[in-house]
C-alpha cells in the first residue's frame, strides 16, 4: 500500500470516530429501489414505517431495514452501489458518507461505471442476508459489511454476506465472492484477515458473542415476518437456515472453512440480480460462473473445504500486558490536544489530499473489477 493511500485510510478511520466532525465528507443518499412483499424501516428514534420504492434516506446513517417473509427490499447507494436485503433479514446502516461531487445525480446512481467520489460505508447485518453489487471503489473508499462476529471487506463486485445465530449457543457467518475481491476478517479468531476469491465461500461458525440486539426479533415492535426463528435463508452465500440451525457445540475457537460456490447458489445469485436494477452484463457473467461451478453435493453431503485453523488464544500473563494507552481529552477547550480540533485537522488534511488526488491521479490505483 503506497504512504498516501496509508495516510488516507488512517484518516478515514479517524473520521469514523463519534466526537470527531468531518467537513470533507457529507451525508451518503440510500434510494429504495424494487420492492417486493413487505419492508419496513426502523429510524432513529424507534418509528418503524413501511418502506416504499422511490423512498430516498437522506441521511441514511442511524436506520434499520427489516424485511418480511419472502420479502425483499433494494438499496441503491449514492456512490453507485446496490444492496439487496433478502428475506427475513434485518440491517443498520451504520455509516454511510460521500465525499461532495456533482456527478451525483438524484435517480442515476445505478448507471456510474464507478463511484463519482470517495465514501466510507458500513452496513451490519444483524439478521439474515445481503447481496451485494459495488462499482469501481476509489482507492481511497472504504467498503465494509459487519455482522456481530466478523466483517467482509469489499473491493468489488458482486457478493452475499449472512449471519443466522443458532439454537445450541453458536452463531455462523458466510461470505460469499461471485466477482471482484473480498476480505473475510473474524473478530474472535487468532488468524489473519481471509482473502476471498471470485467463486468462493467463506463459512464460520462459533460461539455467540451475546449481541445486545437480539438477532431473531425486530429492532421496535413485532417482528416484519414470522417473529423469532428468522434466519438467512438458504441460497447463494447464505449462512444457511433459521434460527433453529443445529450447528457444531460452541467452542473455544471458530471454525472457518473456505470452499467454492456451487451451481445452484449461483444460478440463484443471478436470478436475485436480475430482479433488481443491476446492469444484464452483469447477471450474464454470473450465469457463466454457474455453468462452469461444481454441482451442489448430495443430499447428506458436504462439498469439500479448505478448514483455517484458529489457534487458541494466548495466555495472559503479567509479562506479555500491555501498559493502558492514556486516554485522550474530549474537551472541546484547552488546547490543541481536544478531539475537536484533532477532527477539524484530519478533516481539512483529508479534504487536500482527495483534492490532489482528484488533480493528480494515480499512476497504478488499486484494481477492481
Amino acid at each position: 500500500m503506497s504512504s498516501f493511500r496509508q495516510r488516507v485510510s488512517i484518516l478515514l478511520g479517524l473520521l469514523l470516530l463519534p466526537a470527531v466532525g468531518s467537513a470533507a465528507l457529507q451525508d451518503g443518499k440510500v434510494l429504495v429501489g424494487n420492492l417486493t412483499g413487505s419492508a419496513f424501516s426502523i429510524d432513529a428514534k424507534k418509528a418503524r414505517k413501511p418502506l416504499t420504492s422511490g423512498f430516498l434516506f437522506s441521511p441514511a446513517e442511524g436506520y434499520h431495514i427489516e424485511t418480511a417473509a419472502a420479502s425483499t427490499a433494494e438499496l441503491i447507494l449514492s456512490n453507485g452501489s446496490t444492496l439487496i436485503v433478502s428475506p427475513e433479514s434485518l440491517i443498520e446502516v451504520k455509516t454511510f458518507r460521500q465525499v461532495a461531487s456533482s456527478a451525483i445525480v438524484e435517480g442515476s446512481y445505478q448507471k456510474f461505471d464507478k463511484e463519482p467520489s470517495p465514501s466510507v460505508t458500513e452496513i451490519e447485518v444483524k439478521r439474515g442476508k445481503v447481496v451485494g453489487e459495488v462499482r469501481k471503489l476509489s482507492p481511497l473508499s472504504s467498503y465494509v459489511i459487519k455482522t456481530p462476529v466478523g466483517m467482509a471487506r469489499i473491493r468489488g463486485t458482486v457478493f452475499t454476506v449472512g449471519f443466522t445465530r443458532n439454537t445450541n449457543g453458536t452463531v455462523s457467518m458466510s461470505i460469499a465472492c461471485a466477482r471482484g475481491s473480498v476480505e473475510g476478517v473474524v473478530y474472535d479468531a487468532n488468524t489473519g484477515p481471509v482473502t476471498v476469491a471470485p467463486g468462493k465461500q467463506l463459512d464460520v461458525t462459533t460461539k455467540d458473542p451475546g449481541d445486545a440486539v437480539s438477532a431473531n426479533t425486530a429492532v421496535i415492535g413485532s417482528s416484519a415476518g414470522g417473529g423469532a426463528g428468522a434466519g438467512a435463508g438458504a441460497g447463494a452465500g447464505a449462512s444457511g437456515g433459521s434460527s433453529e440451525n443445529a450447528g457444531p457445540a460452541p467452542s473455544p475457537v471458530a471454525v472457518i472453512e473456505l470452499g467454492d460456490m456451487n451451481s445452484a447458489q449461483l444460478t440463484e445469485l443471478a436470478g436475485i440480480l436480475q430482479a433488481s436494477g443491476v446492469p444484464a452484463n452483469i447477471v450474464e457473467a454470473i450465469r457463466d460462473q454457474a455453468a462452469l461451478a461444481p454441482p451442489p453435493p448430495p443430499p447428506g453431503e458436504k462439498a469439500p473445504v479448505t478448514v483455517i485453523e484458529d489457534k487458541p488464544p494466548a495466555q495472559v500473563t503479567s509479562s506479555n500486558v500491555l501498559p493502558p494507552t492514556p486516554a485522550m481529552s474530549s474537551s472541546s477547550g484547552g488546547g490543541g490536544g481536544s478531539v475537536s480540533s484533532i477532527g477539524d485537522r484530519i478533516a481539512q488534511t483529508l479534504q487536500r489530499l482527495v483534492e490532489q488526488e482528484v488533480a493528480q491521479p494515480p499512476v497504478n490505483p488499486t484494481p477492481t473489477e
